[in-house]
This record gives C-alpha cells, sequence and structure tokens, in this order.
C-alpha cells in the first residue's frame, strides 16, 4: 500500500486572511498616530511651562520679583528670561514645533520704578488639541491657525 503525502503550508484563503488583517491593524494605528503625536507635543508644552513657573518662583524669592519684560505683546522667553539660567532652570526649552504660532510667551506686569519690580506675570503656549480640557478661557487666546489650536496659560500661585 502507497501512502499519500500529506502538503504542509497555508491555503490561499488563509493567506488573504492574514493579509487583511494586517491591513486593517495598519489602518488604525495610521489614524491614530497624529492624535497621540499631538497630544504628546502638548503635555511636553505643560511641562515646560511648569518647570519655567518653577523657576520664576525660586528667582521671586530671591530677588521679590519676576523678570522684566516690555513688550506688550509679549516677550520671548529665551531673551526676557535668560537671566534665570543656570541658577534657577538649565536651559530654556522651546516648543516642540518652534514656528509660529507655536511658540511660548512671557508677559510681565509690573510697577513703574525706579526699580521696575514685577508683581505677576502670564506664560502662555498654544496647544494643538483644541478641545484639551486644561485649555484657558479666561486670558484672550493668542494662538492663530487653522484648525484654531487652545491657550494655556500659567499665571504666578
Amino acid at each position: 500500500m502507497v501512502k499519500a503525502k500529506t502538503l504542509s503550508g497555508f491555503t490561499l484563503v488563509e493567506v488573504v486572511l492574514v493579509a487583511v488583517l494586517i491591513a486593517v491593524l495598519a489602518g488604525i494605528v495610521a489614524t491614530a498616530m497624529p492624535a497621540a503625536l499631538r497630544n504628546s507635543r502638548d503635555a511636553r508644552r505643560k511641562a515646560d511651562l511648569a518647570k519655567i513657573q518653577t523657576a520664576l518662583e525660586q528667582y521671586k524669592a530671591d530677588r521679590l520679583g519676576y523678570p522684566i519684560c516690555t513688550n506688550l505683546g509679549g516677550c520671548d522667553p529665551d531673551s526676557s528670561l535668560s537671566n534665570l539660567t543656570p541658577t534657577y532652570i538649565a536651559s530654556i526649552t522651546k516648543d516642540p514645533k518652534n514656528s509660529n504660532p507655536y511658540v511660548y510667551t512671557y508677559f510681565a506686569s509690573c510697577l513703574a520704578g525706579p526699580p521696575v519690580v514685577c508683581r505677576a506675570y502670564q506664560l502662555k503656549a498654544c496647544l494643538e488639541n483644541p478641545n484639551d480640557p486644561d485649555k484657558n478661557t479666561t486670558f484672550a487666546p493668542q494662538c492663530a491657525a487653522t484648525p484654531p489650536p487652545a491657550t494655556y496659560v500659567v499665571t504666578q500661585p
């Protein structure tokens, strides 16, 4: 008696089914990735402003006021907060995108001097997620883009 050979391998239906499953999973990942990246950049923005806020509070404890910002439209933290480095913060970080409108802005409320003393501040950033639960609705928005991002504001405690 001759034994029949059994062939091992995958059928065409099995191969097509696996290919379809891989395509569906790739589609799901591809659509979820931009939102995840956007949310991670927003989380970094919030963490960056929290670090700068901590440095500002340490500066105020030593100098009895916050750094001066004379521009009514806000100041670039690189220049206006440069005296925080390296004593209070290692470096002033930039927005993950670092292009308009995604930049950090520093505003200071100062009393005329001499000496000029700043008693209040606002740090602002534009969030990419317009529905972020931490977005600010009290202060005037500074973010102008399409779609309109949300404004995130940190103030003195």
